[in-house]
């Protein structure tokens, strides 16, 4: 057993994950090399993570008494971590090589007044790229239409095109505006400096800590070098979540916009649903099935997106913003 202080402090927010969890936690010790301490953050999702603390001697599990999301949670980990350094690593995340370690030394070659955070390359379970590096001019100006227009397909090469060129700009490390959650490294003075804003229940946390480190000139970077295996979108196969998803880029418009640029965004979303509602029977009916399950997944006249026009754009303003679908399904 090695007794030195860790340079690193790997946290991971679990949420009835706790098989993802372990074979996660298997691949970090199989393969990182540099000195570490595992924290896992328990959203009281009543998994039996007592077998993790014996299995492992550099982890320990923090027990919150209630789902408190994924900033906040984050935020009592970095609080309570011990290294210099802090991986934010999802459950359903796998190393296939010495990934962190690769990381951390390209991450410690950056100035310290000028770095933000960090993440590499993601795959699917299939190989298949999967993106994880946010330019300023991908974040939503008009995200509902957006969305829709890709989950129709009306036009098949101009998606293909924009994913082939993210796809070719992933390949090469560079620096960027945001990163991806999932792997996500960062000092830890850094975090204690400039939280996640915990209005973020889940979802968007991530691109909106990233902007606030932007507008003090500290640059995101993307490294191409290091792969990870990420499943990713698990839980976005239920209706719930992806309500989650909606409302908490509608949240990350009114940071980006302010009210007046989020009223017009709404104001959008209301037309542009009641212009699909009105030419639904015009379109083949695969394509009426995907529209159909875009309005209800955006549910754009419920009442959950009324509450975003109450917050400040300040950390922490009021208490998560949770979709009231979302916790009806954790209350079961």
């Amino acid at each position: 057993m090695n007794h030195k202080a860790p340079e690193l402090s790997i946290i991971y927010v679990n949420y009835k994950s706790i098989d993802d969890l372990k074979v996660s936690i298997n691949s970090v010790q199989k393969f990182t090399s540099v000195i570490y301490e595992i924290i896992v953050l328990d959203n009281a999702s009543e998994d039996n993570l007592k077998s993790l603390e014996t299995t492992y001697t550099s982890l320990k599990v923090v027990y919150l008494s209630e789902n408190l999301g994924f900033g906040k949670a984050c935020n009592i980990g970095v609080s309570k971590a011990k290294g210099e350094f802090i991986l934010l690593l999802n459950p359903d995340t796998i190393l296939i090589d010495d990934a962190i370690s690769d990381c951390l030394r390209v991450y410690k070659t950056f100035d310290k007044e000028s770095i933000g955070a960090l993440t590499c390359r993601h795959q699917y379970p299939n190989g298949e790229f999967q993106h994880s590096s946010c330019q300023r001019d991908m974040l939503p100006q008009l995200p509902f239409l957006k969305t829709l227009l890709k989950r129709i397909k009306i036009s098949p090469r101009e998606y293909f095109v924009a994913s082939e060129g993210l796809m070719i700009q992933h390949q090469k490390s560079h620096f960027t505006y945001a990163v991806h959650g999932s792997f996500f490294m960062a000092y830890k003075k850094l975090l204690i400096e400039y939280p996640f804003d915990e209005d973020f229940f889940l979802y968007a946390e991530e691109i909106d800590l990233c902007r606030r480190l932007s507008s003090q000139n500290r640059r995101s970077y993307y490294y191409a070098d290091a792969i990870i295996i990420h499943s990713s979108d698990r839980a976005k196969t239920v209706v719930q979540v992806r309500n989650q998803t909606y409302l908490s880029n509608s949240l990350l418009v009114l940071k980006f916009y302010g009210k007046v640029g989020f009223a017009f965004y709404y104001f959008l979303r209301l037309i542009g649903s009641l212009i699909m509602i009105m030419i639904l029977p015009l379109f083949p009916s695969k394509a009426k099935m995907n529209i159909k399950s875009h309005l209800g997944d955006v549910k754009p006249f419920s009442q959950d997106y009324l509450k975003i026009f109450s917050y400040s754009r300040k950390i922490n303003s009021h208490k998560p913003l949770i979709s009231s679908a979302l916790s009806k399904l954790q209350d079961h």
